[in-house]
């Protein structure tokens, strides 16, 4: 299966056929160390939770992602 995330909120050559509902994950790993080290290693973490939790209520996907550092 093809792992989509992104921040639009339709995707390309896809029909959206239900809305599941909101899902929402974060990396709170040494937040106050986040400006010192690779912010790309947590926003990695947060995106593999964030679609875990989504196939987990039934989805297949995840759009309209937002981040916030």
């Amino acid at each position: 299966m093809e792992k989509i995330i992104t921040t639009l909120t339709s995707y390309p050559g896809k029909k959206i056929v239900k809305v599941i509902k909101i899902v929402s994950a974060y990396d709170n790993s040494f937040k106050a160390h986040r400006s010192l080290y690779n912010v790309d290693e947590y926003l990695e973490t947060a995106l593999e939770n964030l679609y875990n939790k989504a196939i987990k209520e039934g989805g297949n996907a995840v759009l309209g992602v937002q981040y916030i550092l």
